[in-house]
């Protein structure tokens, strides 16, 4: 936005909530999604930002012996979820069906599972640390099995109600960032795994 020299309001939604004002809104964007086949036609797309993983994380301290994806259905393990969205789909779509939809925030998932009334919830990397943070937990909190959901890259999805000589601005600007090499110190400096919070 900086480099475009235009100022919009930020908000934080639920992930739901977010993809329905960009779907139904003009100038509404989504930061960030993960690009889909079924998503394709239903936004107007900006990027990419980053590749990312969905993997399975566990309790440190609980006891998950899956190794894989049918481990984790045929041992029932419970996996938390949203009640809608991309990954309570993609669980469905891989043959996930001991799927626990009753909490309402991803806070009050990670309470959930910290209570030993669920197994594992699907993170990505980054979503992960950002939560344990803001819920003031220590990043060790939760443990990646290294169980692979899904693997997308990340965009920032806009309303297909969006001008195109704004997405157009929007991709031009990011390419132009990418190539000066400012991208990558704001990428190493919010999406690096490895850096400390």
């Amino acid at each position: 936005m900086k480099r475009l020299g235009v100022e919009y309001k930020i908000y934080v939604y639920p992930g739901a909530r977010g993809e329905f004002y960009a779907k139904t809104k003009p100038n509404h964007l989504l930061f960030s999604i993960f690009r889909t086949p079924a998503r394709e036609s239903i936004y107007k797309w900006i990027g990419p930002l980053a590749s990312e993983n969905i993997y399975f994380f566990k309790m440190k301290d609980k006891n998950i012996k899956a190794t894989t994806l049918g481990e984790i259905i045929n041992m029932n393990y419970t996996v938390m979820a949203s009640h809608e969205g991309f990954v309570l789909n993609s669980l469905i779509n891989k043959g996930i069906i001991n799927i626990d939809k009753s909490a309402s925030s991803t806070e009050t998932k990670i309470k959930v599972l910290a209570q030993g009334r669920g197994d594992l919830i699907p993170f990505t990397e980054l979503g992960v640390r950002y939560i344990l943070k803001k819920s003031h937990m220590p990043l060790n909190t939760l443990v990646n099995t290294q169980i692979k959901l899904a693997s997308f890259d990340l965009y920032i999805a806009a309303s297909k109600l969006t001008d195109n000589n704004i997405i157009k601005q929007w991709q031009e600007a990011l390419n132009s960032i990418k190539q000066e090499g400012e991208f990558q110190k704001i990428y190493n400096r919010y999406l690096n795994y490895n850096s400390s919070y």
